[in-house]
């Protein structure tokens, strides 16, 4: 638990932690029986971004967090997710491999998405056989009408869909 006094210069955001079932470990056994490579590989898998959430949800901004020595994304790598409203390719999508950093952000009208929404896929490329850890920063949630809903509940996980 960090004082008050240390939180007084952060932007607003969620952090996710750990402990909260959110840092996302994704194919644990999946490298194991590959043999090591030196170049990066084409395609490792495909993760779907989900938000659960009760309310509809109108518009979400997320932070990524990943080892840029084990992972790589370029912008073909991000497509859009399965529910409705948000089935094309997000809106805003920066990569930054050097510091490990993948921003995602989109918004949806005329929808209701509600529940464990589907707002993107992630395609992964790893660069070496290993553990895939995230770090998960829900930067920004909105409702229908684009009030922000930071203070509301919201669950966020990374599923492998292929």
């Amino acid at each position: 638990e960090l004082p008050r006094e240390a939180l007084k210069n952060s932007p607003p955001h969620i952090d996710v932690l750990a402990t909260s079932d959110i840092l996302a470990t994704v194919g644990e056994n999946t490298n194991r029986d590959r043999p090591r490579l030196a170049e990066p590989r084409a395609d490792d898998g495909i993760l779907s971004l989900v938000l659960d959430r009760n309310e509809p949800l109108g518009a979400y901004q997320v932070l990524l967090r990943f080892d840029p020595t084990l992972v790589q994304f370029f912008q073909d790598d991000i497509l859009g997710g399965s529910a409705a409203g948000f089935n094309s390719k997000p809106l805003a999508v920066s990569i930054n491999n050097a510091s490990g950093e993948l921003r995602i952000a989109s918004f949806q009208i005329g929808n209701e998405p509600r529940g464990s929404v589907d707002v993107a896929h992630i395609r992964v490329r790893l660069r070496r056989p290993s553990r895939l850890l995230f770090g998960i920063t829900v930067e920004e949630i909105t409702d229908l009408q684009g009030h922000t809903e930071m203070d509301s509940t919201v669950r966020v996980k990374l599923v492998r869909i292929e």
